[in-house]
């Protein structure tokens, strides 16, 4: 009888082990980029969306490049009030550089990402770790335009 009950006791807890889902590695913090690579990556992409000259192109660069630099510090210091007025600074720069055409497909290129990585932050990346097709991953922390 103390034969079985040992046996029952063994199978219980081998099973109840088994049953248990394995321990998952922490996910490691995926390394930034750096500014001046996003603003190339971003530039690039709306590149594809907007014809430029190659001096808008490198405006662009610049205002993204500070633009992605002066986030990283907000997010390094949790100060994220900041951010709308950044948004803004750019924008505006951006306007000020673009014909009033490029700029209504600026904007909404823009907002075509951030619709884009809510989407994929939401649940809706469909496999891709919710960072879209690897245009601009966390990069764009609520990306768009604030009229």
């Amino acid at each position: 009888m103390k034969k079985i009950a040992i046996i029952i006791i063994a199978l219980t807890s081998s099973v109840s082990l088994f049953a248990q889902e394995p321990d998952q590695p922490e996910r490691a913090e995926r390394p930034r980029m750096d500014p001046l690579e996003m603003a190339k990556n971003t530039v690039s992409k709306i590149s594809e969306e907007i014809t430029m000259q190659f001096v808008q192109q490198d405006s662009l660069t610049a205002i993204f490049t500070k633009f992605y630099s002066e986030m990283g510090k907000s997010r390094q210091s949790g100060d994220y009030s900041a951010v709308k007025q950044l948004k803004s600074e750019r924008d505006a720069k951006v306007k000020a550089m673009l014909t009033p055409a490029n700029y209504e497909l600026y904007v909404k290129f823009m907002k075509k990402q951030q619709d884009q990585f809510r989407s994929n932050r939401s649940g809706g990346g469909h496999g891709q770790g919710g960072r879209g097709r690897g245009g601009f991953g966390g990069q764009m922390q609520q990306g768009g335009i604030e009229n």
